[in-house]
């Protein structure tokens, strides 16, 4: 018989396993919900006795379940324990590890139970694995501890390493070899192991349920402080806050106040009696009495909370705003009001902000509404608009009926400024620049106002845009004025404009009718023939270049625009300009400067520089002429967007232009020369901002600069292919169709159809120049191309004719003829079915030049 019967001890340490497990489930089921873990150290209990439980049952039951299932579930209750020691310490833990030990163990145990029976192995795998399971829980137990707390794992971890120590001497000595074949035949040292693990049970529950109870105290401890802190900061803020509490005990009608309670109210503690009615009968306002009485009594009768706003009176006479809110109201056991709690809060110093501010709003009101202005704010994340009466009176909107949607602003808004306006809103809140558009609004009886608007970015808390608002004004009647100013201004130039007309084209018409006159008596001799047809020529030239300039100048004059070397045409026209002269040019630039632009009306303004240069130096000096190619910043010249230019610039050795009439020399006909109407600089800026560029003048005692800017292009100039040279020796070239209902006209350019090599067909409306064309065809005798007046009196005009003959014949060459060289057909020719165009009046130069420019057929 052994020291100690194996039976008895582990039916003992059953029992004490079953007996621990309870302890555990003690502990568990009153700490489950404020600590983790707890559940899982009652199921490895509770494991571990059952393994025991299971194993008594040897003999009785198979043994795969008295070897097998015993000692595995023994080992799954240690896993479990490991596992709860890291939740209770609310720390992560690899899973894998305990798992694959766990499997490990089992299949060991399986093979030495069923495979090949042993229990010395199975006792060394056994005890192997409880001292690995037992070493990771002592470490969880009390490295997985705050650091703070360590001192009460302590124990549990010394148990727990007791454990590990136990399985490894009971490996240690089933290695060395186990005294029996049958467990319960063990000898007495292993009996006395088995025993040990049965006081360490023991020890175990004990350390866990000291461990717990010591962290609820430790627990409760830190919570006991953070009230005490909170309750400290509570009155710190409340000072802060300058806000007190409040309780009256409705049945004894005492009422009890914080510290704050009696510096809100300016009473000292001995002369407070705790009796409500005598407080409000002392302090409060007269004006405000019935009101606070009212308050408490309806907290007192629905229990519902109520805040009211009153003002206090102080012991030296002032008098200070009070915000007081009955906020509980407490119950005995009948339901029945019992206690009344609140707290009241100085607001002496908001009240007296608000004064100000309203006093501030009224005297901003006053203003606003003196100066005629309304006030507005956008709020640009819900995108709704809050407009005063007045503004909304500006606009012509029922603030009734407004509901701030943008839609109902731009309904007001003229649909020709919404574009611009929105633009200006967007450019506003992306730049945080200052909004100041000016438009026009439509009221609902059709008026139309004009609006000037100032506002200004707002940002949240977080830097986002937040609000735009300002104010507006109408400015109608300002408009009007400057409209009215304007409006004389222009007369007052036109006045000017056709005073000079009549004189120049006086001037014109003389020559023209006294050479001509002079030409019919000289007939018969025809030696001065030739003087006097050159003389009525150069003032036919005269009177046409001057009608180019006053179309240019005024609405019409549109660019037909053509790729041009802008150098050579410069160069070219300056020559032109300057000979017979007492001045010279002097080029620099120029190469590869390509403009998309109208050759004559580019000449033009070039021939008008280069005279306005040789009249600033007197007749006689030098003018510096260069040409480039420049890329422009924004705003670098007024009234020019940023890109790439062609600049022609002119530069001068006069005396300058005086500060005082600098703003007036692009006017019409205004002049400070003998000679010329000053109509010259006009056209030039005509010129110019109709080609989309703009021309800048500088000034100084050394002279002027003037700078004409003009779109650059890369495309260059067509070659000509020089095909209207006159013809040698009467030869024909070709066959032309010309279509125009003026016999004056058709005749002049008949002949010089002629002159050229050229037959003729006329034509005096579409209808006719159609059939011709066709009949031409089926003839074998086509048409080489066709000159079309664009304007028919009673007919067919040019466009349709052209549209018509390009159905009948997709290759059809024509050049569009028009007297009004304003019209956008002109200018765009191509964008019509023609291939050139010839503007009237014209001479046998314009007409081969236009011939030249034909297309190879």
């Amino acid at each position: 018989m052994n020291f100690i019967d194996m039976r008895t001890v582990v039916l003992s340490l059953a029992a004490t396993g079953f007996i621990c497990a309870l302890v555990i489930g003690l502990l568990y089921w009153h700490n489950r919900r404020r600590y983790a873990g707890l559940g899982l150290w009652l199921a490895a209990f509770s494991l571990q006795s059952a393994g025991m439980a299971l194993i008594l049952g040897r003999g009785s039951l198979p043994d795969a379940v008295s070897i097998g299932v015993a000692n595995i579930t023994g080992m799954a209750g240690l896993m479990l324990l490991y596992f709860g020691l890291n939740k209770f310490w609310d720390r992560a833990c690899g899973k894998v590890l305990p798992a694959a030990l766990f499997l490990i163990f089992s299949a060991v145990h399986f093979y030495f139970t069923f495979v090949n029976p042993s229990l010395p192995p199975r006792i060394v795998n056994l005890n192997a694995f409880i001292m690995l399971f037992y070493a990771l829980c002592a470490r969880a137990v009390y490295y997985g501890a705050p650091a703070g707390l360590r001192s009460m794992a302590r124990f549990p971890a010394v148990v727990l390493g007791l454990f590990s120590l136990v399985g490894l001497i009971r490996a240690a000595l089933a290695v060395l070899g186990h005294p029996a074949a049958d467990f319960f035949r063990s000898g007495a040292v292993d009996t006395s192991l088995v025993f040990a693990f049965q006081l360490l049970v023991v020890a175990l529950t004990f350390g866990l349920f000291l461990m717990v109870n010591r962290r609820i105290l430790a627990d409760a401890r830190t919570d006991f402080e953070g009230r005490v802190e909170a309750e400290r900061a509570l009155h710190g803020a409340l000072k802060v806050a300058r806000l007190g509490t409040w309780s009256w005990d409705i049945k004894a009608d005492r009422l009890s106040w914080s510290d704050q309670m009696y510096n809100i109210f300016g009473m000292n503690r001995d002369s407070f009696s705790g009796n409500l009615a005598d407080v409000v009968a002392r302090v409060i306002h007269p004006d405000d009495k019935v009101l606070v009485a009212a308050a408490n009594l309806a907290v007192a009768e629905n229990g519902l909370p109520k805040a009211t706003e009153y003002r206090v009176l102080l012991p030296d006479g002032g008098v200070r705003w009070v915000y007081g809110e009955a906020s509980e109201l407490l119950t005995d056991r009948e339901g029945r009001p019992s206690v009344l709690k609140g707290y009241a809060q100085d607001i002496t110093v908001r009240k007296e902000a608000e004064e100000r501010q309203r006093e501030s709003a009224g005297r901003l009101e006053l203003a606003v509404s003196s100066a005629g202005m309304g006030l507005w704010q956008w709020d640009i994340k819900a995108d709704r608009r809050h407009f005063d009466e007045r503004v909304c009176g500006l606009l012509g909107i029922d603030r009734k009926k407004f509901t701030g949607r943008a839609e109902e602003f731009y309904a007001a808004v003229h649909p020709e400024d919404a574009a611009a306006l929105k633009a200006a809103m967007r450019h506003a809140v992306e730049t945080d620049t200052l909004y100041h558009p000016e438009y026009r609004v439509v009221w609902p009886d059709g008026s139309v106002h004009y609006i000037s608007s100032r506002g200004r970015l707002r940002r949240d808390e977080k830097g986002e845009p937040w609000l735009l608002d300002g104010l507006l004004w109408d400015i109608t009647e300002k408009k009007t004025a400057e409209a009215a100013m304007q409006s004389a201004q222009r007369l007052e130039s036109l006045g000017s404009l056709a005073g000079g007309i009549a004189h120049d084209f006086n001037n014109l018409l003389t020559g023209i009718s006294a050479n001509l006159s002079l030409l019919r008596d000289k007939l018969r001799t025809e030696v001065e023939l030739p003087e006097l047809v050159s003389e009525a020529e150069v003032a036919c030239r005269a009177a046409r270049n001057l009608a180019r300039q006053l179309l240019t100048f005024s609405s019409g004059g549109e660019p037909q625009r053509k790729p041009l070397d802008l150098g050579n045409l410069v160069r070219e026209s300056m020559e032109f300009s300057l000979r017979g002269s007492g001045a010279r040019a002097e080029f620099s630039g120029g190469e590869g400067v390509f403009s998309l632009a109208d050759r004559d009306q580019v000449f033009q303004a070039a021939q008008n520089l280069a005279m306005n240069a040789v009249q600033a130096m007197g007749g006689t000096g030098v003018v510096k002429v260069d040409t480039s190619a420049l890329d422009l910043p924004n705003a670098a010249v007024p009234g020019l967007a940023a890109g790439r230019y062609a600049a022609v610039t002119v530069r001068d050795s006069g005396p300058g232009i005086p500060p005082q009439i600098l703003d007036r020399i692009f006017e019409p006909y205004f002049s400070t020369k003998g000679t010329g109407r000053g109509l010259g600089l006009a056209v030039c800026r005509s010129i110019a901002v109709r080609h989309g560029g703009q021309i800048a003048v500088a000034t100084g005692s050394g002279g002027s600069v003037f700078t004409m800017y003009l779109p650059l292009t890369e495309e260059r100039p067509e070659v000509s292919n020089r095909l209207a040279t006159p013809a040698a020796n009467g030869a024909v070239r070709g066959r032309v169709l010309v279509m125009d209902d003026e016999e004056i006209v058709y005749k002049a350019l008949a002949r010089m159809l002629k002159e050229l090599g050229y037959e003729t067909e006329i034509t005096t409306d579409g209808d006719m120049a159609l059939a011709a064309w066709k009949a031409a065809r089926e003839a074998g005798k086509p048409f080489d191309a066709a000159i079309m007046d664009l304007t028919i009196s009673g007919g067919m005009g040019g466009v349709e004719a052209m549209r018509r003959l390009r159905e009948l014949d997709p290759s059809a060459r024509a050049i569009v003829s028009s007297g009004y060289s304003e019209d956008p057909v002109l200018a765009s020719y191509r964008d019509y079915g023609f291939c050139g165009v010839l503007p009237k009046p014209f001479r046998v130069d314009d007409l081969i030049m236009a011939l030249e420019e034909l297309p190879a057929a």
